[in-house]
Parts: structure tokens; C-alpha cells; sequence
């Protein structure tokens, strides 16, 4: 004998779904959510930069972190007389499903400055790799003070900061870069060439990636491109590194022609909880 009927509500999945991260012409962030078919999803835009990453929902979040200035440089036996402080930027991502938190780019900690300023831009993203230039100035009493920059690739999947690039890319790279750099001026002939960056750039036809090269330079004579000391130049790579091959997809490039401004990243919805969250966050 079969036990008793039980009435279960059909409820609808969620539309196939992605999400398109787009910036303003006044540098303004927003992800919109849509469906794979061209139909906005959510009545408003997201603030912010939003990723889906299986079941995660990911939100980047940047938090401040006060470092101590002094007045004068602080002496073994003579106590420092802190004059204030300055903000530091610590890169947080939160996942918006599991409320966790990842760490993607911890403050730095200069040690005792006259002065300090610490920036992280978020310049694009390629599927889960998050690009991030970081650029920390720092005033310790000597002549002058001194801007320095690194480039960080941080994978949602991984959970960590990684190299995009293969072996047999970055040899190839290495190779060229000093062909590249030939033509920047005030140079030394045995001035040292590094490749310090990609840069991700998403058109209608697809993905483009320059390669920074910056190499060596005395401090007056940086272009204060990269590092102060250091001239650098932007390449065009003929095809994006392998890693970061992939396809505009329609439903992301027709989001960003509807909403206008420059398309900066996208990423498929492709599990239930990150949909229900957007779902509340866009009524």
C-alpha cells in the first residue's frame, strides 16, 4: 500500500544567467545581471564589481587600514613621535552566499615613514582572474620619496594570487622585451628589462592583452608609468596567453552596448544560490 499523496510546489529553476561588470565614464563600477537570452534580470544595476564562481557570489570590498607617520626618523634609543597617520587598502573579497572572506591583497607594512601613499586599482578581469595594480609611494627621510608598483592576478577558483602565464609564454616575453624597450629614451645600454604587468582589455571583437615592459631607470629620468625608477611600454600581444583564452560571449557584449560604458568583466551564473542572492540584490 503506497503512503499518502504529498502536494510539492514545482518551484522554476533560475534563468541561465551571467553577469556583465561594466565601468562609466566617470569610473563608476556596476555589474548588471542578465540572462543568457538578452533579457535584463533584477530591476537595477549592482554596485560594485560581482563575480559568480560556481556557488560562490563573490563582492570585492576594500578595506582601510591606518599605518603611523613620525616626524622624524626613530632612533634606538630615542622614542618616535608619531604626527598622524595614513590610509593603507586592504582588497577583500566576500563571498555574498557563504558571507566568508578571502584576502586578496593584504595592507603592506613600510615600517616607521615620514609619509606613505597606498593604492589598489582593479583594471579587469579575465573569467575568475581579478587584475590588480598596486602602487605604495613611501617618504623614509631619504632624498626623495619613491613610488613603487606590482601587478597581482588573484583566481576566485584558487584562492590565491597566481601566474597567468606559462613557462614557454614568459620565455617568449623575456626573449622579445628588450627589442621592445629599444626606442625609450635616456636608457644605459645594460639597464635591466622586466615584463611587470598584463593589462586585460574586453572590446566587442573580444579580449586583448598588453604586455608592460619597463626597464631601468635613474630616478629623474622614470616616466612614472610603472615604478619611479623605471621607463616602461605597453605591447600588444597577438592573442591573449593561454590561460586567458576565451569568447566574448553574446549576452555579455549586448549588455554592455544596451547599458553603454566600457566592458571590464563578465562571469556565467551557473548555480542556483549565487541566482537567489542576485535575485534580492537587484529588486
Amino acid at each position: 500500500m503506497g503512503g499518502p499523496e504529498v502536494d510539492v510546489p514545482r518551484v522554476d529553476p533560475p534563468p541561465a544567467s551571467g553577469l556583465v561588470w561594466l565601468r562609466d565614464a566617470s569610473g563608476v563600477d556596476r555589474t548588471h545581471w542578465v540572462a543568457v537570452d538578452g533579457r535584463a534580470l533584477g530591476a537595477q544595476a549592482i554596485d560594485g564589481p560581482v563575480w559568480a564562481e560556481g556557488s560562490a557570489l563573490w563582492q570585492l570590498v576594500i578595506e582601510s587600514v591606518d599605518a603611523p607617520l613620525y616626524a622624524e626618523e626613530p632612533q634606538p634609543a630615542q622614542p618616535a613621535q608619531r604626527v598622524g597617520t595614513a590610509p593603507l587598502r586592504r582588497v577583500v573579497l566576500r563571498d555574498l552566499v557563504a558571507n566568508a572572506r578571502l584576502v586578496a591583497i593584504e595592507a603592506p607594512e613600510p615600517g616607521p615613514v615620514r609619509d606613505l601613499r597606498h593604492d589598489v586599482a582593479l583594471v579587469g578581469s579575465v573569467g575568475p582572474f581579478l587584475f590588480f595594480v598596486e602602487r605604495l609611494y613611501v617618504d623614509a627621510w631619504g632624498a626623495h620619496g619613491a613610488e613603487d608598483a606590482r601587478a597581482v592576478v588573484f583566481d576566485l577558483r584558487a584562492g590565491a594570487a597566481v601566474d597567468v602565464a606559462t613557462e614557454r609564454e614568459r620565455a617568449a616575453w623575456a626573449r622579445e622585451a628588450p627589442a621592445w624597450a629599444r626606442d625609450l629614451p635616456d636608457l644605459e645600454e645594460d639597464a635591466g628589462v622586466s615584463v611587470v604587468a598584463l593589462w586585460p582589455r574586453w572590446a566587442p571583437d573580444g579580449l586583448s592583452v598588453d604586455l608592460h615592459v619597463a626597464v631601468e631607470a635613474c630616478y629623474a629620468c622614470g616616466d612614472g608609468e610603472w615604478s619611479d625608477y623605471t621607463r616602461s611600454v605597453r605591447v600588444p600581444l597577438p592573442r591573449p596567453p593561454e590561460q586567458l583564452a576565451m569568447p566574448l560571449p553574446t549576452w555579455a557584449r549586448d549588455a554592455a552596448a544596451r547599458v553603454g560604458g566600457t566592458l571590464m568583466g563578465f562571469t556565467r551564473v551557473e548555480h542556483p544560490a549565487p541566482a537567489h542572492v542576485l535575485d534580492s540584490l537587484s529588486r
